[in-house]
């Protein structure tokens, strides 16, 4: 910063920065200028914790655009899965043995989060929802801290009162890439463009292994999370397996199908969509076997019986079957 404490020296800090950020530069110095003076305790009382202090130095240096010099190596490259079981990749190697339960929540959090960035306080609630207020926000800092020590100083940054995930050229998430991946999938058929858009989707959805961030503690952002990504996932199956058997591919329309019942079997598009599997093989025993399975599911589940288009695929009634 160029100033050892000195009061003329913040004084001149302060009016090129503003009263605000002098002050978190004052608080600064008086705080590194005694770590073990007597009167420690007195002269920095208020100043809030060493995390509160460095990330107001942050947010300074961000405001004066101070962008410092690199004489070290390039920043690493980071992978994120989240599909699955959270795991990390750092410049290809698999990151092994880092289990905390809080660092892994937390990272899952910034990247499942719009544009990879959130508040202090947001993390606080989604992350530490029954933490006591009094000195609460200091947790999210020391688990910052904590997480850039395991990935790296470069992967995650403060802007605002916001911690922000790396962009793009540094930190890559598999569900960002699936997002953009049906986007484009949803794009190409929409075009006119079928086969472009069955292999689109077929890479894509193929790299969907399991649910978001499988073992991870459960919390309401997750579960809200993983009910965004479960919509997605299904909503590119149904459209894959009905491009699927348009084009007469009925083995992989069944296959697709069948996926999106296995996330959720009450899925009555997916169930319509293996009905019409059957009925284009010539099979209707089995199309009508499927359309009863689809209606005791409905029954089941949410008591509801199946809508007039599925029953109209064979043309009849559907009857429940007698138990």
């Amino acid at each position: 910063m160029g100033t050892n404490g000195d009061p003329a020296e913040v004084a001149d800090v302060g009016a090129a920065v503003g009263s605000a950020d002098a002050e978190v530069i004052r608080r600064a110095c008086a705080l590194l200028r005694h770590p073990t003076s007597q009167r420690f305790e007195e002269e920095t009382s208020g100043c809030g914790g060493m995390g509160e202090l460095v990330l107001g130095l942050e947010r300074i240096a961000a405001s004066l655009s101070v962008v410092p010099v690199r004489s070290g190596p390039s920043p690493a490259r980071v992978e994120i899965r989240l599909l699955g079981e959270l795991r990390v990749r750092i410049d290809g190697d698999e990151l092994v043995g880092w289990r905390s339960p809080t660092g892994r929540a937390l990272l899952a959090r910034l990247a499942t989060a719009e544009r990879r960035r959130m508040s202090v306080d947001d993390l606080l609630r989604d992350v530490w929802p029954d933490a006591p207020f009094e000195g609460a926000r200091n947790r999210v800092h020391v688990a910052i801290h904590k997480l850039r020590r395991v990935l790296g100083p470069d992967i995650i940054g403060f802007d605002g009162d916001d911690y922000v995930l790396g962009g793009t050229d540094i930190v890559r998430v598999d569900l960002d890439s699936l997002r953009s991946e049906l986007s484009r999938g949803q794009d190409a058929a929409e075009s006119g463009r079928p086969r472009e858009a069955m292999s689109v989707l077929r890479g894509a959805l193929e790299e969907v292994t399991g649910g978001l961030c499988a073992g991870l503690r459960s919390a309401e952002w997750l579960e809200r999370e993983r009910g965004v990504v479960e919509w997605r996932v299904r909503d590119g199956l149904h459209l894959l397996s009905d491009l699927a058997i348009e084009n007469g591919d009925l083995g992989l329309a069944r296959r697709t199908a069948q996926l999106a019942l296995g996330i959720d079997p009450a899925d009555e598009a997916a169930h319509r969509l293996l009905i019409r599997c059957h009925v284009a093989r010539g099979r209707d025993d089995l199309a009508r076997e499927q359309l009863h399975r689809c209606s005791d599911t409905l029954d089941r589940e949410l008591g509801v019986a199946p809508l007039p288009e599925t029953a109209a695929l064979l043309g009849a009634p559907v009857y429940r079957r007698a138990s």
